[in-house]
């Protein structure tokens, strides 16, 4: 399993603490507040008039009382600055080279590497989901040049976030989100994972066939829309 973003100390598997499993349907995201609050009040977690709000090791605690395994990295001498790890999906059917959604505050690991970060650099905190996507074959030249237009429409579908290509990380996904302070909303939370969780699962096969096959760019974009059609019915 590997990382390709900022690397940390303790590569050890995720926890094997055995979730509650509970299934959020999308066509139940109004009982998702609900659900938080009980969460909240079992997990003794701090709440307000806004909503329950927590920081990355709290929303490790609600993803995983949901169902999804998480892996939390404090800051220590390795590992300069914390990061949530959440793999996609919930199904245990899934092996171990599944992506994985990587959560930190940029301003953390900017911080890391440069101790005279100024004060008012550290209050503009944008919290960033990253999603590196290996191929299982490497593209060639005229793929490379392709790959931007079959990102670029998976992009324009996706309601939060962008896929992007470069030659340091190869495919990925990343959605940068700005908060005022390092606590963090729960029903957004939940429904930012969701979200990337279902359209990473919906697009990478579909990555992965452009890299190996003939398949036509076209078709493959038509292929997916109407998957997408047919999941929301």
């Amino acid at each position: 399993m590997t990382f390709n973003k900022q690397p940390f100390g303790n590569k050890q598997a995720f926890s094997s603490k055995q979730p509650v499993k509970i299934t959020l349907e999308n066509n139940k995201k109004k009982a998702v507040p609900e659900l938080l609050s009980k969460i909240s009040d079992e997990l003794n977690l701090s709440g307000s008039e806004e909503g329950v709000k927590t920081g990355l090791e709290g929303a490790r605690l609600v993803l995983e009382y949901i169902g999804y395994n998480t892996f939390y990295v404090q800051p220590e001498n390795d590992t300069p600055f914390e990061q949530l790890f959440v793999p996609i999906g919930k199904d245990e059917s899934y092996d171990d080279d599944r992506p994985i959604i990587q959560i930190f505050f940029i301003s953390d690991m900017i911080h890391s590497e440069d101790s005279n970060l100024k004060q008012e650099e550290e209050n503009a905190l944008i919290l960033e989901f990253f999603v590196s996507l290996p191929l299982e074959k490497e593209l060639d030249n005229q793929k490379k040049n392709q790959i931007y237009e079959l990102l670029a429409a998976f992009t324009n579908v996706v309601p939060i976030g962008n896929f992007g290509y470069s030659e340091k990380d190869g495919v990925f996904y990343r959605y940068n989100l700005m908060l005022p302070n390092k606590y963090i909303d729960d029903v957004v939370m939940v429904e930012i994972i969701q979200m990337i969780d279902f359209f990473i699962d919906s697009f990478y096969k579909k990555i992965n066939l452009f890299a190996v096959s003939d398949v036509s760019i076209k078709k493959i974009i038509e292929e997916s829309e109407n998957e997408l059609v047919s999941s929301k019915g």
